[in-house]
């Protein structure tokens, strides 16, 4: 028994060549609405071009021995050598191109093929037969061996230009079109009579939309504001501003009334009345800012 195996690979991997007709456009660059138009591009380069070739064959003989005959024995049985062989020949193919930066495209397919021998022994000391070995497996190799089955599988994927127009940044969207396809022989494909093949195929559709949020609540001022780290600093600092002014104004208030009512000093008046007052336990820092704060978001 012998078995042989080799592959053959190429692989080409391509640098992007795009246009872009109206990136330069100083009329375009003015307008936030049309950037969907100024960023339209188109890319002429495969980003991948793949073929693999595979080669598999396997040569067998095999024969039994022969233990019925003997010199008592009239019964003589001659067992014919049996020739197993069988020579595949598997093909893949992979093609990926980004037509746009937002629409790509992808393909794979597989095929696998018989590649037929001539009956019988594989002697390379008879050479007539051996020509005749080598010129029908040739023949059947240029004529890429009878199919078994093939199969593939494509994808389009694009990227909906949502993000581009003013007021919409915050949603995202991608749609995908996707597609098999499949077909095996049924039988042997060098028998006479043939009995017809199988077909499979498929296809999905999707669309798939994203929201986000933060970027949409970043739209608005006051909730920008909110994210600050140091907004409660800010928020202390204007209630202390606001209060030392409402105390400015009842001070002034004050000393106008305590002159109507006879002149009397603002200094001796306040003492006296600071004096009779009792004295007020001081508030908690902490607990009166995060009162401050918390009527500062409610309001």
């Amino acid at each position: 028994q012998k078995t042989y195996r080799g592959a053959i690979n190429y692989n080409f991997s391509g640098k992007p060549l795009e246009f872009e007709p109206f990136k330069k456009s100083e009329f375009l660059k003015k307008k936030k609405g049309l950037k969907f138009i100024r960023d339209i591009n188109f890319n002429f380069m495969p980003s991948q071009i793949s073929v693999q070739s595979l080669f598999d064959r396997s040569y067998q003989e095999r024969k039994a021995r022969n233990i019925t005959s003997s010199s008592t024995s009239s019964f003589i049985f001659e067992s014919p050598t049996f020739y197993q062989k069988s020579f595949n020949w598997s093909r893949v193919y992979t093609v990926r191109h980004n037509f746009t930066k937002s629409l790509t495209f992808n393909f794979n397919a597989s095929t696998r093929s018989l590649i037929g021998e001539p009956p019988g022994q594989v002697n390379r000391n008879d050479e007539e037969q051996y020509d005749r070995f080598k010129t029908e497996v040739w023949d059947n190799i240029k004529n890429l061996g009878d199919n078994t089955n093939y199969n593939h599988n494509f994808d389009f994927n694009y990227k909906l230009p949502l993000d581009k127009i003013p007021g919409l940044d915050f949603i995202s969207a991608n749609a995908r079109y996707s597609g098999t396809y499949a077909w095996d022989i049924v039988g042997n494909p060098d028998d006479t009579v043939r009995l017809g093949s199988t077909i499979r195929n498929s296809n999905t559709k999707t669309i798939q939309g994203n929201l986000n949020m933060e970027t949409l609540y970043n739209k608005f001022e006051y909730i920008r504001q909110l994210k600050n780290p140091d907004i409660s600093q800010k928020i202390l600092l204007k209630e202390n501003k606001k209060k030392k002014r409402e105390e400015k104004k009842e001070a002034k208030a004050l000393e106008k009334e305590l002159k109507k009512n006879g002149g009397v000093p603002l200094d001796s008046t306040l003492t006296k009345e600071e004096d009779k007052k009792p004295e007020k336990e001081e508030p908690d820092t902490l607990e009166n800012e995060k009162n401050i704060i918390q009527k500062y978001l409610i309001d």
